[in-house]
Formats: C-alpha cells, sequence, structure tokens
C-alpha cells in the first residue's frame, strides 16, 4: 500500500483531506494517526496540525464461482457428461449443484465417484486462485438424502436402545 501524509486543525479534516485526494469515502481508505497536533499557547502561538497516513484499502477479491464452475464443466466434459451445473457462493464456500440425465454415475459407490469430483475441483480451483476455498458439489440433493438416511438410521438404533 503507497500511504500519503494528510494534515489539517482536526483529525476529521486531515481524513477530509484524504478522502478529497482519494476521491473516495472515508470507508475505503486505510488510516494511520501519526500525530494528534496541539493548539499551542492561547490557541495561537506553536499549534501543530493534526498529521495522518492514509491509503486506499485493497479492493475486494472477486468471486470464485465462474472459475470453480467452468472447471466442474470442463471436468464432466471430459468423462462425456452433459450437465447442467447451477452454483452459489457464500462467504467461505462455494456449493455447485449438478443436474444431469446418469446422476448415479457420478455419485459413484457410497458418494465416492462424487467426492472425487469435489475434491478435483477444490485442488484445481485452489492452485489457479492462489487461495484455498472450500467447493460443495452435490448431485440432485444426493447429499441431503444421505444425511437424511444416516439420520433415519441413528434415530432408529437409537431408540432400540442399544
Amino acid at each position: 500500500m503507497n500511504f500519503l501524509e494528510f494534515e489539517g486543525k482536526t483529525a476529521e479534516e486531515a481524513i477530509d483531506h484524504a478522502c478529497v485526494h482519494f476521491q473516495v469515502p472515508q470507508d475505503r481508505l486505510e488510516i494511520e494517526i501519526i500525530s494528534l497536533g496541539s493548539s499551542g499557547i492561547f490557541g495561537l502561538i506553536g499549534g501543530r496540525k493534526v498529521k495522518i497516513r492514509a491509503a486506499l484499502k485493497p479492493e475486494t477479491e472477486t468471486s470464485l464461482l465462474p472459475q470453480a464452475t467452468e472447471i466442474l464443466d470442463q471436468l464432466l466434459q471430459k468423462m462425456n457428461e452433459a450437465c447442467k451445473i447451477n452454483g452459489a457462493q457464500e462467504e467461505d464456500q462455494i456449493k455447485l449443484c449438478i443436474e444431469g440425465d446418469d446422476p448415479g454415475l457420478l455419485i459413484g459407490k457410497q458418494g465416492q465417484t462424487l467426492e472425487a469430483l469435489q475434491y478435483l475441483v477444490t485442488k484445481i480451483l485452489a492452485k489457479q486462485a492462489k487461495k484455498k476455498t472450500k467447493v460443495v458439489i452435490d448431485i440432485e440433493s444426493y447429499r441431503e438424502r444421505h444425511e437424511q438416511a444416516l439420520i433415519d438410521m441413528a434415530l432408529k438404533y437409537g431408540s432400540r436402545g442399544y
């Protein structure tokens, strides 16, 4: 970050000067107060101005959703699977949902193929974006159905008193 110094009679005035210089609102600036200044003797002699350092905050990162969708689409094309991919990005993870003709093939035995696809997309995306991001892939609500089956099984065995 390239910090620049600004002065003013008050901290607010110095910050205003920085906002005008960078032509952005205060919330887009990284601000550090160097000295608070003083009013001097009787407010007339020997007063010092407030000094701050300011720089633009880095821009927020762009969404990795299109990139993750493209990676999954290319993998599915290599597998000769014509599927529709829907996605959503939450704070720290990307959710991709696949809709296709043969979900069983893409899910695999006990979800192994699905887990492998998820692993590959996560690793490729992390390498390309140089940032770790969790990717969750689901095929026609398989994960939700699997979770519900596990809950039902736990309730069934729990009621037996094992």
